[in-house]
């Protein structure tokens, strides 16, 4: 029998966490600031981008840590440069806004490893007319877990539970350099309970 079967099998022995995911409860996201969107799309003269919340993989029961709402695990984003510009991304520089509304949280990204979030990190660049797709996880959301000596984990959630019927605000302050030029673009985003299948 596989690892992740066997987990998987002592997941739903243990907590009973074989789960129907359409019942989890979950939310819907729009951006509010700087513009609204509940497409989660912005676009100016310089850029269009469009974000999606993915859920962590942590629901997948296959660490012990089954649970009853769905966990999201940061921002992904596709962003395409319009400008006539080479666009640098510095990741040391992008903040993170929690949902308790505190500012100034690291993030890591694609590629990066779960320990070495809070390290520096190497800046991205995207040629004119070029596009990037990333994600970006706040580095409190990352924790490790285990149980047991031989049973350990990477934990990625970045919102409070959804089952708590609440809805919350957070953002990302994303510094985007042009050429020699930066423009700050702070992204607000609002996350409102979805309705729950029964």
């Amino acid at each position: 029998m596989s690892k992740v079967k066997y987990l998987t099998l002592l997941c739903v022995l243990l907590t009973g966490c074989a789960t129907d995911w359409n019942k989890l409860a979950r939310y819907d996201f729009s951006i509010t600031t700087p513009q609204q969107s509940r497409e989660l799309k912005y676009s100016d003269k310089n850029i269009d981008i469009e974000f999606s919340i993915p859920i962590s993989n942590e629901n997948d029961c296959n660490g012990l840590d089954c649970t009853r709402f769905i966990a999201y695990s940061g921002i992904s984003f596709n962003l395409k440069n319009k400008s006539s510009e080479v666009v640098i991304i510095d990741w040391n520089k992008i903040s993170f806004k929690d949902y308790n509304g505190l500012s100034g949280n690291a993030v890591m990204h694609t590629g990066i490893k779960y320990n070495e979030c809070a390290s520096p990190k190497t800046p991205s660049t995207i040629p004119p007319n070029g596009a990037m797709v990333d994600v970006i996880t706040p580095c409190y959301a990352v924790s490790f877990a285990h149980a047991g000596p031989t049973i350990a984990w990477w934990k990625v959630s970045m919102l409070r539970k959804a089952e708590e019927q609440r809805p919350l605000d957070f953002g990302v302050f994303m510094p985007i350099q042009f050429g020699d030029l930066t423009t700050n673009y702070d992204f607000s985003f609002h996350a409102t309970i979805a309705n729950v299948a029964q």
